[in-house]
């Protein structure tokens, strides 16, 4: 009976020891467009670098949604039980040096490095849309515009506008394994 114990006690040790390996944050260490993979490192795991993982995304067959991690980025990655070699990259936690663009929960907004924005509000139902160089809007059978008034505050329809654009300035963390 006691055999029979140690030997359960055993493998539910096992068990734990294999759940714990499958939820880990880790950082980029390098990325390969091409195949919308990238490979971590695990600073918890004396900086032990994964196979290639995939990056999951919303939609991949008919519609496509693009955007891998930057390289020194944290993510979260969820590996199968059976080891570090397969796996996927979740995504990307919000953190203290990496806070959330806005604080308003009616918001949907990307930020990207070169100071380039976009936003919704539900609630008053704006979009904004703020770029640094120029803006294409391309419609194969025309564009239409349905507003009862257009406000155009610069004089010169071609001149540059002067959207307010900062870039992201991308925090001074040297990642742990380096």
């Amino acid at each position: 009976m006691q055999e029979e114990l140690a030997a359960l006690e055993a493998r539910l040790d096992a068990v734990e020891r294999r759940l714990a390996q499958t939820v880990r944050v880790g950082i980029v260490d390098q990325v390969y467009p091409q195949r919308g993979t990238v490979r971590v490192l695990m600073p918890d795991s004396q900086c032990l670098e994964s196979y290639e993982l995939p990056v999951l995304t919303r939609k991949t067959r008919l519609d496509k949604d693009w955007w891998l991690p930057d390289l020194g980025e944290q993510v979260l990655c969820l590996f199968l039980p059976i080891g570090l070699e397969t796996g996927f990259v979740l995504g990307a936690p919000w953190s203290l040096s990496d806070p959330p663009p806005t604080p308003e929960p009616d918001k949907r907004q990307v930020r990207f490095a070169d100071g380039a924005w976009l936003e919704y509000d539900r609630m008053s139902g704006d979009m904004q849309v703020h770029c640094r160089n120029k803006l294409v809007i391309a419609a194969g059978a025309g564009v239409e515009f349905r507003t009862p008034a257009v406000t155009m505050p610069r004089p010169r329809i071609t001149g540059p506008g002067e959207p307010e654009l900062r870039p992201v300035e991308p925090p001074e963390e040297v990642p742990p394994c380096r």
